[in-house]
């Protein structure tokens, strides 16, 4: 017991290990030392139990009777000593002595145990303890020196970590400016270090093609990530619209990605410019042939006649290049627009398409003429007649085919551009117009309240680069509408562009399948309505603030009602406005927010908003980081209420969700339940659903139970949510800040 309590305080006091190494190289002297300390505390406690014993005092042997038995404790010794001559042994059957005279107890012979459990029954407690303490404490000295014995040494296993493979992943490449050509990759990289420098090359059926401008083809990786901005080099070559071009990342020499394909858009003018297609193979600007056209359909500039009609106006604008229309001065906007028929202006295009073939025949003609006199006009055809048959008998026919051509290249629509200053106001009455408007860069058109704008079909409004400022108020909001009852095309707002509608309300727009498009400008919408339409809002890389405004009783024949689009990072606001009752195409959302960058963050502030109706009410898709708020909202109706979708994966350690962004006092209801028993049995609707882990905790999903999940709350019998939501606590009654339904 000694030997255990030493062992327990050199452990808890910390020196049973240097004590332990300092004996590892004895241990067999150990183990024996370790023996004979048991064997030692074993004797020195025989020898103080038997010296506890009690003596016997000499007795009295004529006080012996018969009677005494060996339970009477006598020293015998002594009795011989003092040569009791009176005292004999035969006379006490139950004592005896030894042939030397010591005195050795014994009992009567049929009293003698028989076996070794009646003797064990027999000694004293000492003796029993002894027996029992004696081999355990040799079983634990021989234990302590089995462990003590040296073992081989087992050598020392290095865990070397698993390399991580080096490799290269285009994400997304594509053209993303048209002038000049500049080509957007995002990659992403594995096992390479911060700073490795990475090109990046674009082939043409697999071939090398030298497009890029090489001194810019490089980006250094940056958190395995990479982001390039290439430039077209100088001397490229021509790409070819039935080729297919593709995009490869390299590093290290011998890292390669995965040829990934280059993505050329049809908007803006980004595929013309790319594979360089002629003018004359755009017909019309009306985006209706398909519908990526329809984004930012662009009108064709016009030809300067020499008719004295249209260019008297023209000195309004001097400083606008292409036609010029005659309601520039801000007086004027509805006067020149309707007093100028798109159908006068084909016949003086058509003398400056065959001008360059007929000049050489008109050139001959004038020769004879000054001749004569100015009197004499007769004369000139004898002279041209015996001049016709004699040389050219081939020449009359030359000018009848130059005749057809004109009918064969459509002249180009009309445009009326306006320039600086201008303000339509309600005392000019409703403003018809005819054609497309063009607001040139740096000009501001103002339209008062109570205006009315009427569009004739297929008419757009470009803003190219301008500000137009649609300022209504409650009482006299701003239209604008079809003035036949047939579409109009819509608003389009191309780069560096500033729109502000408020208190407006826009119908009958969207001939293409879009009523409002914005590249890379701002925009303001607040207390207007859009209804009656037959396109989309579609917003790339645009500031939007919508306020109090309404987006329903549209049909949106390609997508969501409201479709925003970021690759930079940017601000959107989304405050107490109204969607539903628009018609979608299958599967479309009523609002899709995407952040296609895996840099940039977008900032969103989505709150107090009613959205009814698509699968799903909101969408968030997002390759990169979102933050902000997502609240007070009101998801109802339809497939689903809420989703986030991604196509890069995005983890934080220790579970933590990845995004920034605050999803909380929704209200989400109402939705269908998809076909499976459970979900129509009890009416569960598909509540939200993310591709990654997602907090949205504090929402209520129509019930006090929570929502609906099959393996943490089976119980809940409100809409469903996926594996990656984190959905409690939520409430338990709607919150108060919803919107009213």
């Amino acid at each position: 017991m000694t030997v255990i309590r030493f062992t327990a305080v050199m452990l808890m006091k910390g020196r049973w290990t240097p004590m332990q190494s300092a004996l590892a190289g004895q241990p067999f002297l150990l183990g024996l030392a370790f023996v004979v300390i048991i064997l030692v505390v074993v004797a020195v406690v025989f020898v103080v139990l038997r010296l506890r014993r009690p003596s016997v005092e000499a007795i009295d042997p004529t006080t012996l009777d018969a009677s005494t038995t060996l339970d009477d404790t006598l020293d015998f010794a002594s009795l011989v000593a003092q040569d009791q001559p009176d005292f004999e042994a035969d006379d006490y059957p139950s004592l005896s002595f030894d042939a030397d005279g010591d005195e050795y107890p014994s009992i009567a012979p049929e009293e003698e145990p028989e076996g070794w459990r009646e003797r064990f029954a027999h000694l004293p407690l000492t003796s029993r303890l002894l027996l029992i303490l004696a081999p355990l404490l040799m079983l634990l000295g021989l234990f302590g020196l089995l462990l003590l014995l040296p073992t081989p040494e087992e050598p020392e296993i290095i865990v070397e970590p698993t390399p991580i493979p080096v490799t290269l992943l285009v994400q997304s490449a594509s053209v993303a400016r048209a002038d000049p050509l500049t080509v957007t990759i995002a990659g992403a990289s594995t096992g390479l270090p911060d700073g490795t420098v990475v090109r990046a090359e674009m082939f043409e059926d697999d071939f090398p093609f030298s497009w890029f401008d090489t001194e810019l083809a490089t980006a250094r990786v940056r958190n395995n990530r990479l982001e390039f901005q290439i430039p077209r080099a100088a001397d490229a070559p021509q790409p070819v619209e039935t080729r297919q071009y593709t995009v490869r990342l390299f590093a290290l020499d011998d890292v390669a990605s995965v040829p990934a394909e280059l993505i050329v858009p049809s908007i803006g003018g980004i595929a013309d410019n790319f594979f360089n297609r002629p003018v004359a193979q755009v017909p019309t600007p009306t985006p209706t042939a398909t519908p990526t056209a329809t984004l930012f359909p662009e009108p064709e500039p016009g030809v300067p006649t020499d008719d004295p009609a249209l260019e008297g106006p023209a000195t309004a604008t001097p400083t606008v290049d292409g036609p010029i229309g005659e309601g520039t001065p801000p007086p004027m906007p509805t006067l020149a627009l309707t007093t100028v028929p798109p159908t006068a202006v084909p016949p003086p295009i058509q003398p400056t398409l065959v001008q360059p073939t007929s000049l050489p025949l008109p050139t001959a003609l004038p020769q004879p003429t000054p001749t004569d006199d100015p009197s004499v006009v007769a004369p000139t055809p004898p002279l041209l007649t015996p001049i016709d048959p004699a040389p050219p008998s081939t020449a009359t026919p030359e000018p009848r085919p130059t005749l057809p051509p004109p009918p064969t290249v459509p002249p180009p629509p009309p445009a009326d551009v306006l320039s600086g200053d201008i303000r339509w106001s309600r005392d000019q009455g409703p403003l018809r117009i005819e054609r497309d408007v063009q607001l040139a860069p740096g000009s501001e058109l103002i339209i008062e309240p109570g205006v009315e704008v009427q569009l004739a079909p297929g008419v757009a409004i470009f803003v190219d680069g301008g500000r137009l400022l649609a300022l209504g108020q409650p009482d006299q909001p701003v239209r604008f509408v079809s003035a036949t009852g047939a579409r109009w095309n819509g608003i389009f707002m191309r780069p560096n562009s500033f729109v502000v509608l408020e208190h407006a309300e826009v119908r009958g727009a969207g001939l293409g399948g879009t009523l409002l498009a914005s590249e890379r400008s701002e925009l303001i919408v607040r207390s207007t309505r859009f209804t009656d339409n037959g396109g989309a809002i579609l917003l790339n890389d645009t500031r939007l603030e919508m306020r109090d405004s309404e987006v329903t009783g549209n049909d949106m024949p390609f997508g969501p009602a409201l479709e925003a689009t970021y690759g930079r990072g940017n601000f959107i606001t989304l405050t107490n406005n109204r969607f539903g009752g628009n018609r979608l195409s299958e599967g479309a959302p009523q609002v899709r927010i995407s952040n296609r960058s895996t840099f940039e963050t977008l900032n969103l502030t989505v709150e107090g908003n009613l959205i009814r109706g698509g699968a799903p009410n909101l969408q968030l898709t997002t390759n990169g980081p979102l933050q902000g708020t997502v609240g007070c909202n009101a998801l109802v109706g339809d497939a689903q209420g809420f989703g986030l979708r991604t196509q890069t994966p995005q983890v934080n350690p220790n579970g933590v969700p990845p995004m920034a962004l605050r999803i909380e006092n929704n209200l989400i209801d109402e939705h269908l339940p998809p076909i499976i028993p459970v979900y129509l049995r009890y009416g569960l609707g598909r509540g939200a659903t993310s591709e990654i882990l997602l907090d949205m905790r504090n929402n209520w999903w129509g019930e006090a139970s929570g929502p609906y999940e099959p393996e943490t709350n089976p119980l809940g019998r409100g809409d469903s949510v996926g594996n990656n939501i984190i959905y409690a606590p939520w409430l338990t009654a709607p919150p108060s800040c919803l919107p009213p339904q």
